[in-house]
């Protein structure tokens, strides 16, 4: 259950509060190198036009299992990131729900994912 945590807060490691375990940190280097991008970092700069971000994104949510048919499984990733998150609270249910609600309403599974990833950035890790 720890994967969707470390999956999305693999984008806000260098930057944000969000820790990120270890044995994430692969799945999410073997994301990047499968969406063609050059480096992690390429990754993290979050170039919304870039549709190897947005690959990579949705790499690393289908692996984690919250990612099912291009949408984002809102009970999942509750559990998920409540589970896994040692910084984890309350406070931060919300956020997520608005997350997974406004990420769902994207066209397709790039998009989504790569809209997931960037709203639990700017929601949860910098907040």
């Amino acid at each position: 259950m720890k994967s969707l945590v470390l999956i999305l807060s693999i984008i806000v490691a260098v930057y944000g509060q969000c820790e990120v375990p270890d044995d994430m940190k692969e799945m999410a280097k073997d994301c990047v190198k499968e969406a063609g991008l050059p480096d992690f970092m390429s990754f993290v700069k979050f170039n919304h036009d870039d549709p190897k971000v947005k690959a990579a994104a949705a790499c690393m949510l289908k692996k984690s299992g919250t990612l099912v048919n291009g949408k984002i499984d809102l009970d999942k990733s509750l559990d998920v990131i409540m589970n896994a998150h040692p910084s984890s609270n309350d406070s931060w249910k919300p956020r997520i729900i608005e997350c997974v609600v406004t990420a769902n309403n994207e066209g397709n599974e790039g998009e989504v994912a790569y809209t997931m990833h960037k709203c639990f950035y700017e929601k949860i890790c910098l907040a």
